[in-house]
């Protein structure tokens, strides 16, 4: 080819290269497009999954709480016969929401759990009933209630008073409520149990046994008020209430000794609370002269006043029902005992019974000592000059 004609070709070959370079790039910014076209659809599908995801986790929430339980309505124990401890627990169930689906509350699968600071005991399904007030099992749905009644007399220790628990049930879907409750520090036969604080409870202290001793003119002042007469049936309207001698005697006629310390029960200092438990109780007297046979000693039933007394009157006003206090329209059917006076000096008899009477409730009108013997027996009275001689009551007793 010569030389011009090499040069004519020279345009062509520069209007065909600048064709190529059009179409690359129509074909660049196609694919620009169809790449932006991939990754907003990219973008758009993972929003649709991510908002799908969030739906699911919704409804995961929404299935979680239709499951959960909630306690309606007070949560309330029944006491054991002797009020030291509870039973049995009773409480309502509830669904938490209004949502569709339901808890298993009341099949073998739901656990019950008794909680404490000593243990975490799961009941078996003998220690606890169902009863369905709103609905039927064993699905408790949307609306429905359960009353639930656990027995927890088999515990070891006991339920007993200030003491604080958790009852959790777990149904068999995974539903969890946990009811924490402290009982009362005094237990009646049905007690309504309050929840719990998080702190212990205090508890009752528990009452000290108490000794005293009461016996005329010993600093106690009219708390030890000593009241005490011989009854003689020869002189059956003659008052001995101010002998500082006192005597009890079988031979005819018959002579009787009355006696009390009328002012030891009360609320006041000194006194024992009434509703006490006497745990002992001994009454001292100081013998100078003894007998062959002991007397019985019988708690009082009728009233009598020290300086009025006598074998026939309890007061000026009114006579005793058998004369001499001689009789159970007088005294209880049943003696105390025999006081021992066929000894000499301080002779002590136990009267816990009779303190055990008065502390119950009974009128506190003492002791009538009925001579078994014609040999009779004398003794110092509380109007004696020396104190140790005086009669005197020792009582142990524990504070209700």
């Amino acid at each position: 080819m010569s030389k011009m004609g090499w040069l004519c070709c020279v345009p062509f070959l520069k209007k065909y290269e600048l064709g190529i370079t059009g179409l690359e790039t129509a074909i660049v910014l196609m694919a620009f497009v169809v790449v932006a076209s991939v990754f907003a659809f990219a973008v758009l599908s993972t929003g649709l999954i991510s908002a799908e995801k969030s739906k699911e986790t919704a409804l995961g929430s929404l299935s979680e709480a239709s499951a959960t339980l909630m306690v309606r309505d007070s949560v309330v124990g029944t006491s054991n016969s002797s009020l030291t401890a509870l039973d049995t627990v009773k409480f309502t169930l509830s669904s938490a929401t209004q949502a569709d689906e339901a808890a298993e509350v009341s099949s073998a699968s739901t656990v019950i759990t008794y909680l404490n600071d000593d243990q975490a005991l799961n009941l078996s399904t003998s220690d606890r009933t169902a009863t369905w007030l709103i609905g039927s099992g064993p699905m408790l749905d949307a609306g429905e209630q359960v009353e639930i009644t656990v027995t927890l007399s088999g515990l070891s220790p006991t339920l007993g008073k200030g003491r604080e628990f958790a009852i959790q049930i777990k149904s068999a879907d995974g539903a969890v409520v946990a009811i924490p409750r402290t009982t009362p520090v005094e237990l009646k036969k049905i007690v309504e149990l309050t929840t719990s604080s998080g702190s212990a409870p205090t508890p009752t202290p528990t009452p000290t046994p108490i000794t005293i001793t009461y016996q005329k003119g010993d600093g106690k002042g009219t708390v030890s008020e000593t009241d005490d007469a011989e009854l003689d049936a020869s002189h059956p309207n003659t008052n001995a209430g101010t002998n500082v001698v006192q005597n009890i005697d079988g031979d005819n006629p018959h002579i009787h000794f009355v006696l009390k310390f009328p002012n030891i029960f009360g609320a006041g200092t000194n006194q024992i609370p009434l509703g006490s438990t006497i745990t002992s109780a001994t009454l001292t007297l100081n013998l100078f002269d003894s007998t062959d046979v002991d007397p019985s000693v019988f708690q009082l039933t009728e009233g009598w006043t020290e300086s009025e007394v006598n074998w026939n009157h309890r007061t000026t006003e009114a006579g005793w029902t058998n004369a001499g206090a001689d009789g159970t329209g007088s005294h209880k059917t049943t003696a105390d005992g025999d006081f021992p006076m066929t000894g000499l000096l301080l002779q002590s008899m136990s009267v816990a019974t009779s303190l055990q009477n008065w502390s119950n409730g009974d009128a506190n009108e003492g002791w009538v000592f009925i001579e078994n013997s014609n040999d009779g027996a004398d003794f110092d009275a509380s109007e004696t000059g020396t104190l140790s001689e005086r009669p005197k009551l020792t009582v142990n007793y524990t504070p209700p």
